[in-house]
Parts: structure tokens; sequence; C-alpha cells
């Protein structure tokens, strides 16, 4: 079947189209009145003007006889037509319109409209009487001859005046001839303005990698109707510009001279115009490397953010509830609006904009800091724009921003935490923002939208980079690629706690670091209850933990709030245990602190170890418990979280301890206290005896340092002073020239020439009272060990 006679097939299938319906009535009846001719005149391919003239001059001489009518398939291209009139059209023959740049302001090509309309008319009678339209040249005779029958008839009834009316055929209407169209003009590349096409046909080129720059659009109305140049109105996304303002009436949309390619197109009628209440535009566009696109009677076509050109478009005016054409193209537009974000990061300060959908803004594996961002839509074809807001280091939430401003801070050191996204205007109806955060320890989160927060809140969580989505209203979240956990945000999560007192009882639940319990008072935890508070997003897992009661020993696992201890019975927990589980465990230590009768706080202990002390009838009477990320310091000090016995010493206890020494005794030095201790037991379980006080060497002459032996020893011995002679007794040697002996006597008699004591004063030798340097001479055997230090 031949292109015209399928056009005239969908002319006559298109049963809702009210014009077409008139014309096809018009055409019948006109076909009628041929057919009851007493004879048939022979017409034959004489120029247009010829033709025209022929058939009026037979119109008006009531046209006796006619021969033959040859019958033109019509030219109206089937919605999906990819053929251009411009590349098909014989180089002599004649368009029947005028280039838009040469019609005259407010001119109007009824001729055109009419011969559409004729043509449209005139198909139908061919589809209903199945002619062979194959024979081409036949089907241009045939076509001619319908026009100029058509223009017979017009003049003719012109002539009539108001008496006219009585020569058309019955029940047909001036509608078919007052039927707009829409004009489409292109700009191609090396081409320059191609000539206008119109009713569907294609304007620019396919197959030829040819960019589209501009295209003139306009209404060509029949004369006297309400409809106006202006009534369709176009803009253009142009390479390297973007979307442009509207234009109408003509006006080019796009760029010339410039070698821009044009990459997307919006049509619209304008609102509250006569056209747009009788009519509607469909229109598809063709594009580099996807061809013809679907066809659309609403928002853009073509392509934004891809970088593609296109090559060709086609137009259609069609009646108010014309179906859409079906084809199997897909999208009408391939949508590249998205939000760009550009991030300020630790140490380089603003990288670039980034400029695909979703790629990333800051760093990942760096461990280094997002400290600010900034936003904004590109290639945006409806009203509307990107609010954001961050939680700040120090600051929390900061206040929304928009468009480019800037949310966090720079110069300051302060982290980004967590971040929120959302849309305004039109945007906010046509698309959901979706975005993630990377954050230490979680690398990628879940993905969230529409003003929700991703990231973390309360655990000083770095957050690195942040990636953005545009996604239809109501689709599904981009992919989890990458994804580290399957929540976006996280906070606040709250570890909350209680502890029973004696005489006290259950104290207020408190959380994240705050003391329950009590200091000062000397008064026992009996029972805990321990459980984690957080919100929807809250990670999978919990908290278990246990106590360690007096008489009792360790207590099962409990978990949720649980009691662990006992109440009513006056039984005091000596220890804890608190560890997390499930996910948490993953991404979060769990610290807690113990504060212990006759001793203080000892150190922090995190994730299942004791906290307190077991075997030493000490209570634990106050407890602090935080939750911290991992990765990031403790709440204080971890030394020492569980008490020994050995921590109820003094230091000096606790040094000697290490120490060996074959006779049973052990003797501690402490140069910088000026103490001596006297101990009994063996390694591990020394027990002071006695501690002095004594005097050790001066800076100039210091005591050595180190681990010696008892050696020689004897009464006294005498030397030379600044304040006379003198003379030491019960000295005892540890080594070479170092010993413990008495404070210094006049020489040779028992007068105190320097008694000083606990300052650091001798030679390097340990002074002493003279009982205790006797003390030693009497007592301490050979071979004992020495141990001095400061």
């Amino acid at each position: 079947m031949g292109r015209g006679v399928a056009a005239a097939a969908l002319v006559v299938g298109l049963a809702l189209c009210p014009a077409t319906a008139i014309a096809q009535e018009n055409a019948v009846a006109f076909e009628s009145a041929l057919q009851s001719k007493s004879c048939v005149q022979q017409v034959t391919n004489t120029a247009p003007s010829q033709t025209n003239d022929a058939a009026l001059a037979n119109a008006s001489e009531s046209a006796s006889s006619v021969d033959a009518v040859d019958e033109t398939p019509s030219r109206t291209p089937t919605p999906g037509s990819t053929s251009n009139p411009t590349d098909s059209a014989s180089p002599d023959s004649t368009s029947t319109v005028e280039p838009v740049e040469s019609q005259g302001a407010g001119k109007k090509d009824t001729t055109n409209s009419q011969r559409d309309d004729n043509a449209a008319a005139k198909s139908s009678v061919i589809s209903s009487r199945s002619v062979d339209s194959a024979d081409e040249s036949q089907a241009a005779d045939e076509s001619q001859a319908a026009d100029a029958s058509s223009k017979a008839k017009d003049s003719a009834s012109q002539a009539a005046g108001e008496g006219a009316s009585a020569t058309k055929p019955e029940g047909a209407t001036d509608d078919a001839q007052k039927a707009p169209d829409v004009s489409v003009q292109a700009h191609v590349q090396d081409a320059g303005w191609q000539d206008p096409v119109r009713g569907g046909q294609v304007a620019g080129t396919t197959g030829e990698s040819k960019r589209l720059e501009a295209v003139r659009i306009q209404v060509v109305a029949p004369d006297g109707s309400q409809y106006s140049s202006d009534d369709v109105q176009a803009r253009a996304h142009v390479e390297n510009i973007g979307w442009m303002d509207w234009v109408s009436g003509g006006q080019a949309a796009g760029t010339t001279g410039r070698g821009l390619r044009l990459e997307a197109l919006q049509l619209r009628l304008r609102t509250g115009s006569a056209l747009s209440q009788k009519y509607e535009l469909r229109y598809r566009a063709h594009i580099q490397n996807y061809g013809w696109l679907a066809w659309t009677d609403d928002g853009p076509v073509g392509s934004t953010g891809h970088g593609l050109r296109m090559e060709a478009l086609e137009v259609m005016l069609v009646p108010v509830g014309t179906e859409m054409p079906v084809d199997d193209s897909g999208a009408a537009f391939l949508d590249g609006t998205l939000v760009q974000v550009q991030a300020h990061v630790q140490n380089a300060g603003w990288q670039g904009w980034t400029g695909e959908p979703g790629q990333t803004a800051g760093t990942t594996g760096s461990s280094l800091r997002l400290e600010a961002i900034r936003a904004k839509v590109g290639n945006a074809y409806v009203d509307g724009g990107v609010e954001y807001q961050a939680h700040v280091q120090n600051v929390g939430w900061q206040d929304w921003t928009s468009n480019g401003g800037t949310a966090g801070t720079t110069g300051q050191g302060l982290r980004i935490e967590a971040v929120r996204f959302r849309l305004t205007g039109q945007l906010a109806s046509k698309y959901d923002v979706w975005y993630r955060s990377h954050v230490q320890q979680f690398g990628w989160m879940a993905w969230t939208k529409d003003g929700q927060e991703s990231g973390t809140t309360g655990f000083a969580g770095r957050m690195e980079a942040v990636q953005v989505v545009l996604a239809a209203k109501g689709a599904a979240a981009p992919s989890s690629a990458d994804q580290g956990t399957v929540i976006s945000f996280v906070g606040p999560t709250d570890v909350e706690y209680a502890a029973h007192v004696a005489n006290v009882g259950w104290q207020p639940e408190v959380s994240d670091g705050a003391v329950t319990g009590t200091t000062g008072r000397s008064l026992q935890m009996e029972a805990l209850t321990i459980r984690l508070q957080g919100g929807q997003d809250a990670l999978s897992g919990g908290v278990r933990y246990r106590a360690h009661v007096q008489n009792q020993g360790w207590q099962g696992w409990v978990s949720g709030g649980a009691v662990a201890g006992t109440t009513g019975q006056s039984l005091r927990i000596e220890a804890v245990q608190v560890e997390l589980t499930g996910e948490l465990s993953r991404y979060f230590d769990i610290y807690y602190q113990a504060h212990v009768g006759g001793y203080g706080w000892l150190g922090w202990a995190s994730d299942g170890q004791v906290a307190g002390s077991t075997g030493l009838a000490r209570a634990i009477e106050a407890l602090r418990i935080q939750l911290v990320l991992k990765g990031n310091d403790a709440p204080g000090s971890t030394a020492h979280p569980r008490l020994y016995e050995s921590d109820l010493m003094d230091d000096m206890t606790r040094r000697a301890q290490g120490y060996s020494s074959s006779t049973g005794w052990l003797v501690m030095v402490d140069c910088s206290r000026n103490q001596v201790g006297i101990f009994r037991g063996a390694r591990g379980s020394w027990t002071r005896s006695s501690l002095w006080s004594a005097s050790t060497g001066k800076p100039s002459t210091p005591t050595v340092k180190g681990v010696y032996t008892i050696g020689s020893r004897g009464y006294s011995f005498s030397g030379p002073d600044t304040f006379g002679a003198y003379t030491c007794y019960y000295w005892t040697q540890f080594y070479g020239d170092y010993l413990f002996h008495s404070v210094k006597y006049v020489r040779g008699t028992m007068q105190v020439l320097d008694g000083r004591i606990g300052q650091n004063i001798s030679h390097g030798c340990v002074r002493l009272p003279i009982e205790r340097a006797k003390w030693i001479y009497d007592n301490i055997p050979t071979g004992t060990t020495v141990v001095t230090y400061a």
C-alpha cells in the first residue's frame, strides 16, 4: 500500500475527529456530484494555475461533461512516519506553503489549509473505492484533478454570493475549510533553514548525523478564524546554554551561526487561547544514537544531560481527544534534570561540581571530613529548586539554604555529620530527590529522600562524601551498590540505664555517660537495668549485660532492660560486663566505667570487659555508660578498668610485686619521695613491714638506680665535711661505695652533726636515723635484693 493510501486509511479511521468527519462527508457528496454529470472530461497534468482555471471555467458553465478524475493519495503523514518531504520532493516541484520568514505579519495561509482539508477528504473517497494507488503517475494526476475540482467548486460558490450554498453538497459546512495547522521550519547543520513543513512531516534530517540547531514554529490559521500565530510556544535546550526562553509566532527557538546543537525542545499551546480549546499538539524528536523517540503531548522531547544532538522533529495539531499514536519507541524524552553538588573537603578545599546524577561529592577511603556542600539544579524544564542543610560538629542542624548557597563551614575544621535535601516548586511534584552519605566506619549508608536525615548525629561521626539523584515521583530508590548498611541514618540512639542503690532504691534512668548510683556516700549498688532507645532507623541488635554479686558470683546474661543483680537482699554488685549485639556491634563500641567503694573511679571498660572487682569484697557504688562510633576515642582513660588486690596497695607495694629476692626479704628505695620500704614474702606476694623516711643523693651526686643486693657491712666510717669531721654508724653496702648508714655525727662522738631526713642531700648513700640503720645492719641478710628508683 502506498504512503498516500495509508494516510487516507488513517483519516477514515479517526472517527472521533470532527474536522475529519466533515471533510469526508463533503468529499463523498462532491464525488457523487461528479458521477452524475452527463459527460466526463479528461483532466491532464498541467501546471497548477492552468488546472485551476480549467476547473473554474467548467464549474461556471455548469460543467456538462467530465471525462475522468485522477485520484491522488493524501500526503499527510501518519504519526511515526520518518520520511522527509524536503528530501523526497522533485527539484522542480512548486511548494504551496511559503517559508515562514517570507510571510507577512499576521498573514493566513488559507490556500494550504483548504488544500490539506480537500486532500484528506479526497483520500477518504479513494479509500472507500479501493483504488490501487501503486501507480504514482496516476496518483499525481488524481491529486491535481481533485485540487482543481475543489477550487472550481469554491470559486463557483463565491461567484454566486449568498446563493452559493445551494451548490454545496447536502450537509457540507465551512468547518473543514477553517482547520488550522502548525508550520515547522528547521535550521540544520551545514544547510541552514529548510523549507517549512506541516501536518506532521519531518523537519530536519535523519540518517545524515546532522544536528538540528534551531526551529521556527507557528500556527497557520485560516482567514477569519480566532487563531493566532502566537498560539503555539516553544523553547529549546541548547548545548552549553541549557533551557532558553519561550518564543512564539515563528521566532527561532535555538541558535544559528554558533555551531551549537539543539538537544531538546518543549512545545505548548498558549493557555486560554481559542486554539487550545479545540486542539492539542502531538510531537516527537529524532536524536543521535536513538532515532525516533515516542510521541508526546506534554513536556519536552529529545534529551538533556546526555550530550546528544536532536536531528529532526515532527509536529501535528489534532482535535482534542484524539488518541496518542502508538509506537514502541519508549520514552519521548531522555531527562537529564539533575542536582549538582560541590564539596569542601578537609585539606583539599572546594572540589568541582558533580556533572552526572549520583556522582560522588567528597572522598572515600581517605578518612577526610566533609566540611561544607553546595547544591543546584541543572537542566530543569520545570520551575523549582533544591534546598539542603547540614548537621555540623559542635553546631547541630544549620538553617536550610538553597541553589548554590553554602551548608556547613569552611576554615573552622568542623565536620559535617549529616545532611538533608528537598525540592521546591514544580520540581517537587515531578521528582523525588534521593541521597546517601558516606560515613566513617559505615561506608555508604542506605538511600533516603525528600528531607529525611542521612548520616549520623550524636556520635561524632565524620561524613566523608555524598551522592544525590533525581528520580521520577514515586520511583524506586537508586541502586544499593557498595552500600555498607541497610539504614540511612543513625541518631539519636541512646543507651539508657538505672541503678538500684542501698537505702535509696531505684534511681531515674540516665543516658550517654551520665552517672547512675552515688559517690561519696558509701552506698552500694545492688541492681542495674540497661536498654537501647533508638528511632525508626536504629541498627539491628541490642545490648546485653550481667553482674557479679556478693556471695553469688557471676549471674547469667540479660538484655532489654531486665534486672541484673538483686533487690531486697542487701547484696552488693561488685563487677559488671556489658556488650553490644547484632549490627550495632559492627559499628559501635559500648564503654562503661565503675566507681568502687574505698577506691574511686576506675578506667573505662568496653565491649564485655570486666568493670569493678571480684574477690575483694568491694561494691560498685556508681556507673556510667556511653556508645562510641568505632574508630573514635574512648570517653576517657581506659587504664585499670578492673580493680585487683595490687591496686589497693600504694605505688611502692605495687612495684615490689615484680621483683624476686633469695632471702625472703626485699628493700625498696624511692629516691624521689626519700622513702625506704622493708618487705617480707616472695615475688608477687610481698608485704611491706616497714616504711621509713630517708635522705638520698642530691642532684649533683645522685643515688644509683637499679636492682642490687646487700653486701658487706661495718660499724662506722669517718671523713671530712664542710661542717667538720664526721662519723656515720651501722653501714650496710648494696652497691660499691653506696651504703645504708646513719646520719652524720661529730667525729668519734654520738653528737649529731647533720641529722636532716627526707631530703636529697647525700653524696649518693641512703641516710637513715641511727636506729633504722642499725636495724638493717642487724636484720637484713647478705644477698637480699635492693631496688632503688625515682
